[in-house]
């Protein structure tokens, strides 16, 4: 009755049924029927995604398995609970004891099964080159037994996997490229700043020059002011007005000479 109701989709009515069987068979001491009650029981709260308490359930059944190919299937749907579960770890180690006794068993199929599970908790935990090997071990298993429906799944799992892996390298590389920029900026504000360093401790010789450009101005006013005086005295002492007409030419020809000479200097200071 309970595998009847697990059919049609009823749990509940399942679940009774099967509870109910597996009290009997603890009563009367029927390990074959209890095994066949906890079997039951684990599939049904598997189908209603209760994979803890299918997982408990079967590990019940384990220490009751009596030969490799029930273990294969028990250690097979453990894993597959756990992969659900987001047990990633838990669901690889279930699926490499699932694929050992497969081996044992010498079933082609469940190792086919077991592989599929050992790649699938290998992409969850991120592990991408493991998982690809797995999936091509997977994919030669099922050319082996003519399986077109698993080589069309298992191949595009393949491809997935290997564009994930082709993708998390070009991020890779770009990181890399990324981190070289901002290495060869900091070497140029590094540069740049011994640049400004050198540039603030330079005043020093750049004031000395400045000095001695104020010196020379100083000296040139000094040459000036001799020539004025001369014009002076020669305007009280000199009767001839056209002589004194060229000495005046004369000292605007020397006062526009020390302008130009001001300026050039003036230019100088500027371009230092």
């Amino acid at each position: 009755m309970g595998n009847a109701y697990l059919e049609q989709g009823k749990y509940t009515q399942a679940l009774d049924w099967h509870n109910k069987d597996l009290d009997l068979a603890k009563e009367n001491h029927l390990d074959e029927a209890e095994s066949r009650a906890l079997d039951n029981l684990g599939r049904t709260h598997a189908k209603m995604g209760q994979y803890q308490e299918a997982v408990d359930i079967w590990k019940c059944k384990l220490p009751q398995s009596k030969t490799p190919l029930e273990s294969t299937w028990l250690y097979h749907e453990i894993g597959r609970c756990y992969l659900e579960l987001g047990n990633n770890k838990e669901a690889k180690e279930y699926g490499e004891k699932s694929l050992t006794s497969a081996q044992e068993a010498d079933d082609a199929g469940w190792q086919l099964h077991a592989r599929v599970l050992i790649a699938q908790s290998e992409v969850k935990c991120e592990e991408l080159e493991a998982a690809s090997d797995s999936f091509t071990l997977a994919l030669e298993l099922a050319e082996q037994q003519n399986d077109k429906a698993a080589q069309n799944a298992i191949k595009k799992a393949l491809q997935d996997v290997n564009d994930k892996i082709v993708e998390r390298d070009g991020q890779g590389d770009s990181e890399e490229d990324q981190q070289k920029t901002s290495e060869e900026t900091k070497d140029s504000d590094h540069e740049k700043g011994d640049s400004e360093k050198e540039d603030r401790e330079s005043p020093k010789g750049h004031d000395h020059k400045k000095e001695g450009k104020e010196e020379d101005s100083d000296t040139t006013k000094v040459d000036h002011s001799g020539p004025v005086k001369k014009d002076n005295s020669e305007k009280h002492n000199s009767k001839d007005e056209t002589h004194i007409s060229n000495e005046d030419k004369t000292i605007k020809t020397e006062e526009e000479e020390q302008k130009d000479a001001n300026i050039t200097d003036q230019a100088e200071g500027l371009e230092e």
